[in-house]
């Protein structure tokens, strides 16, 4: 049995309204879920993109609509109702996240035919896939709805759709092209020839399209400086011996901006350093990237047992550090170094876990850290310091470590006992006499199969483990002094055999032929 039509239920509603002296206006009614008519009364079936096998490709649409559905019937429509159809596209099968696309009969078709705008089909696709310019599956479903009389009803129910399935898709070309790869070439790299220049590096994990920076480091000799470092960048389409200097970007008239022709970058001070390159708007830096970060405090004078932050990407820079009073940045192995990041006088904010945040000043002055410039100590008071530090925003976070324990299987991993007291770390003990909080001593007792950890306050927020061997989860351990290499983050250790240890915890670290030395512990047997 079909439900009555709402025009028979306005009717009514006019009929009830005569009996009263004033006629109050019908409220309009918005998005009501009952349906306005039974499965079957319209029938839809799939039409051009969604018959065909190909990719869609939203580029060959650019000057024209993408035919979507069509309407073959619509039996018991009331008088002056329309048919409508809203297209959703999810890049999952869930539609856990969807887009709506409005589809529209074109003037003068009356195929039936429904199309949705080219433009309208590519701004979903970006939202739901980002920049990319490959091919992306996506799912689709169509909603039905009846207009009338200015109010949109959903047909039949809000869980019906005509039309399901999955497409093959791409966006429309961008308006500018970004290549695959870029590359770098002039004196002192790439042997000075297009043909042999040197590839830049960019994020893998990103598509080009969404985040198209790319890198090049490098390091200027005195020698190279005084006659001047220069480079061209060259897109992949221009590495070839016949390109001329035409086809590569250089310096233009606007400062931070490369041009195709334009003038060769030019590095004229010594020093590590990183070329950063977006493909997209030509916009350019170049900063200091040194290999490494020494952290000078004030009530320190051996610069051999500063602290050493390492880095993966010449950005953001992390390491252990003994930290006195006020303290500063360099990549100069010195401690009074020439240039250093200081104090710029900015809010510090501190996180809930204790961490303190703030910002960095570039200073080439020459002046030696001192409680004028330096930062201020990030934490309560002076000690062992996790710190991390970031030379693109400028910006540090420093976590004081106020103890530092052995946690595992030894004791419950720190957690309360069946009595309801709770089992302290087995404590390390470290201090500035000893190598300026750099090295930590302690004893370890465990069973065959105990496993434990190093972590900093009794909390993970600064925790070290050991590297596991290839399919196993858990890292084995030396006891006859060997050095046990220390990764943030690593896997558990596990003991072999009982035994009671001497333990020692190395956070001294160097950077030697290109490398970072690692953190290490060494074990030895007690007495």
């Amino acid at each position: 049995m079909k439900k009555i039509s709402l025009l028979i239920l306005a009717a009514f509603g006019l009929l009830f309204a005569a009996c009263e002296e004033t006629i109050e206006p019908a409220k309009p009614q918005v998005n009501p879920q009952e349906p306005l008519m039974t499965d079957g009364d319209i029938v839809t079936e799939p039409a051009g993109v969604l018959l065909q096998d190909e990719v869609l490709n939203l580029e060959d649409y650019a000057t024209a609509n993408i035919p979507v559905v069509k309407l073959i019937s619509a039996e018991n429509l009331p008088a002056g109702a329309s048919v409508n159809y809203v297209l959703q596209l999810s890049a999952t099968e869930d539609f856990a996240k969807y887009e709506k696309v409005e589809l529209a009969t074109q003037l003068n078709d009356d195929s039936g035919i429904y199309y949705a705008d080219s433009y309208d089909w590519n701004d979903a696709h970006l939202e739901l896939f980002g920049n990319t310019i490959n091919v992306c599956d996506a799912y689709y479903r169509v909603a039905v709805y009846v207009t009338l009389d200015g109010t949109r009803y959903r047909y039949n129910s809000p869980d019906y759709y005509a039309v399901e399935g999955g497409i093959e898709e791409t966006r429309m070309t961008p308006a500018i092209t970004v290549e695959e790869n870029y590359y770098v070439f002039g004196p002192f790299v790439g042997n000075n020839s297009a043909a042999t220049a040197v590839v830049m590096s960019r994020d893998e994990e990103q598509d080009r399209y969404d985040n198209p920076v790319y890198t090049f480091q490098f390091d200027v000799t005195a020698d190279q400086a005084a006659t001047g470092y220069t480079l061209y960048i060259v897109p992949e389409s221009a590495r070839n011996s016949s390109s001329t200097t035409a086809d590569y970007y250089g310096l233009g008239s606007t400062s931070d901006v490369l041009v195709l022709g334009g003038e060769p970058i030019a590095v004229t001070e010594e020093g590590p350093y990183i070329l950063e390159f977006n493909a997209e708007t030509k916009e350019y830096q170049i900063k200091m990237s040194p290999n490494f970060l020494y952290v000078v405090t004030t009530q320190q004078s051996d610069w051999s047992k500063l602290g050493v932050l390492g880095t993966s990407d010449y950005v953001n820079y992390e390491g252990m550090t003994g930290i006195m009073g006020y303290w500063g940045l360099t990549g100069q192995q010195a401690y009074t170094p020439t240039a250093y990041m200081k104090n710029p006088n900015v809010e510090v904010t501190t996180a809930d876990n204790g961490a303190r945040s703030g910002g960095l000043l570039f200073d080439n002055s020459g002046e030696v850290v001192n409680t004028t410039n330096g930062i201020p100590v990030p934490g309560t008071t002076q000690g062992l310091f996790f710190l991390k530090a970031n030379l693109q925003n400028l910006t540090y976070t420093g976590y004081r470590c106020g103890t530092l324990g052995l946690v595992g299987t030894i004791n419950n991993w720190g957690n309360a006992n069946d009595d309801g007291s709770v089992t302290p770390d087995v404590a390390l003990r470290g201090s500035w006499q000893t190598d300026f909080f750099l090295t930590w001593t302690g004893t370890l007792t465990v069973k065959a199969g105990d496993e434990w950890k190093i972590r900093a306050n009794s909390a993970w927020d600064v925790n070290f483990g050991g590297v596991a061997a290839d399919g196993q989860e858990t890292a084995s351990f030396a006891t006859d002094g060997s050095n046990v290499e220390l990764v943030m983050g690593g896997a558990n250790f596990k003991a072999e055999a009982d035994g009671t240890y001497n333990v020692t915890v190395h956070f001294h670290r160097e950077y030697k032929d290109g490398t970072m030395t690692p953190y290490y512990m060494t074990l030895t047997p007690a007495q």
